[in-house]
């Protein structure tokens, strides 16, 4: 939750880098974040609907694989367009995230320890503005926008490989 909120925003705290490597202006940046979050909030509901049969020791893993290849064409790219279409695409795992990572989490603990493993989860969409944001924008300020990014995708594929291990 953290590493796909924390990207979901971190162009807000970018937009003057982003906006000047890539000669567009701040509000087509803007953009990268209005159409992120439009794309999750629309295709939700459609794409839990059509992965509903995939078991989630799969799809949970294959989320995230699209996150760290898609933000990895997005640090490499150069082009607007092209970082746009790929943070959609993230958008579009993120729409499915949402959905199965409740389940997910409070399906590999017993009962008893359910509330506190959801609220891990949850807080890390609250510690993405609290902290990842921040952090992110710094870290973008010192070295670079595309840092950022390339960091929260290594962070992915910990993650990765810890729900590979886990599942």
């Amino acid at each position: 939750a953290f590493i796909y909120v924390t990207t979901e925003t971190l162009p807000i705290g970018l937009l003057l880098l982003i906006s000047k490597d890539l000669d567009v202006s701040p509000a087509a940046v803007g953009l990268l974040v209005t159409g992120y979050g439009l794309v999750v909030v629309v295709a939700s509901i459609p794409l839990t609907h059509l992965t509903r049969d995939v078991p989630r020791r799969f799809l949970l893993p294959g989320l995230l694989a699209i996150f760290v290849v898609f933000t990895a064409v997005s640090v490499a790219t150069s082009n607007y367009w092209l970082l746009l279409g790929a943070r959609m695409v993230i958008a579009l795992s993120q729409a499915v995230f949402w959905s199965v990572v409740v389940s997910t989490a409070a399906g590999l603990f017993p009962p008893r320890v359910r509330g506190r493993v959801l609220a891990v989860v949850f807080g890390g969409s609250s510690l993405a503005s609290v902290v990842g944001l921040p952090v992110g924008t710094w870290l973008g300020e010192q070295a670079g926008w595309r840092t950022a990014f390339l960091v929260l995708s290594g962070c992915a594929v910990l993650t990765l490989v810890t729900i590979l291990a886990l599942l």
